[in-house]
């Protein structure tokens, strides 16, 4: 598969997001910048009225809904349906005018030709038939200003031709700039040759400037012009002819091509009109131009870049790695495709044949890649082998064994012991008594005895006391008397005597084998096939450092394919391995693909576009 088909091949996987690998260049994301820029700041110094003719059907009222990015003038693009003239603005001081094509119905080409101070037509026999229009005539204006969707309601205002063409009507409404709008695929007919050349008599004689700038319409169709090279040519030529007729020598706009629908165009369309307009009501137009535009466009170029280059990462991971894209391997088709994509971002379609012999290198990655998401489906296998049913037997023989074998025999001892007998022995006792014993004592008189009147103060007295007195006497006791004896007696004894005898003994055992039978001795792991998986994080980190090496080689001064390729792998890891769990998970998530793309712009897409 060549660079070239590769892109348009991947586009099949991507049928629900039809501009998805839409190579964006400068240019469109230039007029996009500068309709934004003109819908939502003060431009220019003091009012400026654009306005938007053509025949019916070459696209200026798309026009219009691209500059409002909204589509609330009503547009069929074949048969005239706009019977007003249409007006709004943008930001402060840009006024864009529609008005009724020509060509188609005269009553209607009549209001624009009323409202473009132009000559009317007057075709009694046409149908419907067009007749002039008088002063007291109206026509509707509709200010389209404060819609934002197409459900919104104009502001409709009803004015008489009279009022409208009157000076001082003119003062506000009058045209600085005329856009006149033709479709080069519709051909370049007769009655686009007399409008264009009574439009540019018209304003030539008027003491009001203005310039009427010619805008090819480049319609497209599933991404390709309508147009052929020879509706160009033809249409460039006619219409040189009648501004060389009308103008002369004069300067006059040179011939610009627009897209209409996608609002490409717009910077070349503002940069006339900043050329023609004098100096004082450019106000910070230029500067936009100069300045802003292209810091933006750049910045934003490689934004889309990044977001295309997510989305790619981000789908592609979620295929299986056997995909097929046109016989070929996905990962290897996704590869060509985001080379082709980088190079004609950064450096146009004809570079990329420049490139070509610089990717071998790839192959290689896109093979580990794909080997990494492989693997081995394996089946178990028994590894089969004879094995021995036995049992166990006895061995046996004749053993020589000693034996003891005992007796009782009885033993005659003499026993000296010692023993107790009783014998009588005569032994002297004492024994106490208590007996009675006379005694004398003396006592003293009394003090009043007479007998102290003989000098006789005491006297004896004879009293019976009582005294203990031991006796002593022989009495005859029996006491246990020890004498040694001495006596026969037999003690039995046992008597060992050591014999032998034979037995026949077990003396080990042995295997017998009884049988053989098949049996599993090992089991070994089969390959039987291959399990492809999903792309994940390997695939998302491959297609991002290709994508971020094609990039720094386009931008390189010495290109070097193998160190551009080195700097993306490396930045791509370094911006996406602290995510990698979260995109493992998300990769398991049956609906988790805006997910996994937005968290992959969130790690690539900044407004400093530093990441190479």
């Amino acid at each position: 598969m060549s660079l070239e088909t590769a892109l348009e091949s991947l586009k099949v996987l991507f049928k629900d997001k039809p501009d998805a690998l839409t190579v964006f260049d400068l240019k469109s994301i230039n007029s996009e910048y500068l309709k934004d820029k003109l819908r939502e700041e003060k431009l220019f110094t003091s009012p400026i009225n654009l306005w938007v003719t053509g025949r019916t059907g070459a696209g200026k009222t798309s026009l219009g809904n691209s500059l409002l990015d909204s589509k609330i003038m009503k547009s069929t693009g074949n048969i005239d349906c706009t019977d007003f003239v249409g007006f709004f603005k943008l930001g402060e001081n840009l006024r864009y005018y529609d008005v009724p094509g020509y060509a188609s119905d005269g009553s209607y080409e009549n209001i624009n030709r009323v409202a473009l101070l132009m000559p009317q037509i007057e075709e009694e026999d046409a149908d419907p038939p067009a007749l002039k229009m008088e002063d007291t005539d109206t026509f509707p204006v509709k200010d389209f200003s404060d819609c934002k969707s197409p459900k919104d309601k104009p502001e409709i205002e009803t004015v008489n031709v009279g009022q409208w063409q009157s000076p001082e009507q003119q003062k506000y409404v009058a045209p600085d700039v005329i856009v006149y709008v033709n479709a080069p695929h519709m051909q370049f007919l007769q009655p686009d040759t007399k409008y264009l050349r009574q439009i540019l008599q018209t304003w030539k004689t008027r003491k009001t400037p203005c310039i009427i700038i010619p805008a090819l319409n480049l319609f497209e169709k599933d991404g390709k012009s309508l147009s052929t090279p020879e509706n160009l040519e033809d249409a460039k030529t006619r219409i040189a002819k009648i501004y060389q007729k009308v103008c002369g020598d004069e300067w006059h706009s040179p011939i610009i091509e627009i897209n209409s629908e996608k609002g490409t165009g717009i910077e070349q369309l503002t940069d006339l009109i900043c050329q023609i307009l004098p100096q004082e009501k450019i106000g910070n137009m230029q500067q936009v131009l100069k300045d802003d535009l292209k810091q933006h466009a750049e910045k934003e170029h490689v934004n889309r870049y990044y977001r295309t280059l997510c989305l790619i990462a981000g789908r592609l991971a979620r295929y299986t790695s056997d995909k097929k894209l046109d016989g070929q391997n996905l990962y290897q088709a996704a590869a060509s495709a985001i080379s082709s994509y980088g190079v004609m971002t950064f450096k146009g379609a004809d570079a990329v044949t420049e490139i070509k012999t610089q990717l071998d290198s790839i192959a290689e990655q896109v093979e580990q890649v794909e080997k990494s998401r492989q693997e081995d489906i394996t089946k178990t296998e028994n590894v089969m082998g004879e094995k021995d049913i036995t049992h166990v037997v006895p061995k046996t023989e004749d053993v020589e064994i000693e034996y003891e074998e005992s007796h009782i025999e009885m033993k005659k001892e003499t026993v000296n012991e010692t023993i107790w007998v009783p014998e009588a022995v005569k032994e002297e006792r004492k024994t106490q008594h208590l007996v009675e014993v006379e005694k004398t004592r003396t006592k003293e008189r009394g003090k009043f005895s007479p007998a102290r009147l003989f000098g006789s103060t005491t006297y004896e007295k004879d009293y019976i006391d009582h005294e203990t007195r031991t006796l002593t006497h022989d009495e005859m006791v029996i006491k246990q008397v020890e004498k040694n004896v001495s006596r026969d007696q037999f003690i039995p004894e046992v008597v060992k005597e050591l014999k032998t005898r034979t037995e026949n003994r077990i003396v080990g055992y042995e295997e017998e084998v009884i049988d053989t039978v098949q049996v599993v001795v090992a089991q070994v792991d089969k390959v039987v096939g291959t399990k492809h998986l999903k792309g994940g994080y390997p695939v998302i980190e491959f297609l991002v450092g290709l994508g971020l090496a094609m990039k720094h080689f386009c931008h390189d001064d010495s290109p070097d394919f193998s160190i551009s390729m080195s700097h993306g792998n490396l930045i791509a890891e370094q911006k996406l391995s602290k995510l990698k769990s979260k995109i493992e998970q998300l990769m398991n998530d049956p609906n988790g693909e805006p997910e996994l793309i937005r968290l992959l712009e969130k790690a690539l897409v900044n407004k400093e576009n530093n990441i190479c």
